[in-house]
């Protein structure tokens, strides 16, 4: 997966990440790989890049999470002037899935997500075998005027349930704090 994530570090450039789902990003077992974002910066430069060469790497939380199936950016949601990121692990805790709401980093740092120096996010769950894969912002879809302030509302696909058929989940705006798609939905 690759998309547009905003203006991260203030340089008046859109900047970029990377989602690559096999990857063990030197944090996990080559057969049960973690996943992983690289976040590429614009005014690094334009050109050729290696995955060395990102501003920050972050790996999903175990093994089997493959993160980086999905990158979006929903804008600056909590008013600080960079735009936050929207990541999805698809295996998530035994193929529940998850889509993380990174916050726009003031400095730009690698590593796991739950772990020391990694980045600061809002996890939300799927439900069992859901395999959540796809996330986006589509902006204030309830009208309750709660866009920006982490109040978009989210789309969240999934690939897992009714026997292959997937489904869609509108979860509302703000989104503050971790939660499951399971418990919201019951």
């Amino acid at each position: 997966a690759v998309g547009f994530v905003g203006d991260l570090d203030l340089d008046g450039l859109a900047d970029f990440a990377v989602g690559a789902t096999r990857t063990s990003a030197s944090q996990g077992d080559e057969e049960d790989p973690r996943g992983g974002v690289y976040l590429y910066l614009s005014s690094d430069g334009v050109g050729d890049r290696s995955a060395g060469e990102a501003a920050a790497i972050w790996v999903g939380e175990t093994g089997g999470d493959r993160l980086g199936s999905a990158v979006a950016s929903p804008g600056d949601l909590d008013g600080d002037g960079r735009a936050e990121l929207l990541v999805t692990a698809s295996g998530y805790h035994q193929d529940r899935g998850a889509f993380y709401l990174i916050y726009g980093p003031s400095t730009v740092s690698s590593g796991a997500f739950g772990e020391d120096g990694g980045p600061a996010f809002v996890r939300v769950t799927g439900a069992t075998g859901d395999g959540l894969d796809n996330v986006g912002a589509p902006g204030d879809l309830d009208g309750d005027g709660s866009a920006g302030a982490l109040g978009n509302d989210f789309l969240v696909s999934s690939y897992g349930q009714g026997d292959g058929a997937g489904r869609v989940y509108l979860a509302w705006g703000p989104v503050t704090d971790n939660f499951s798609l399971e418990d919201w939905r019951n």
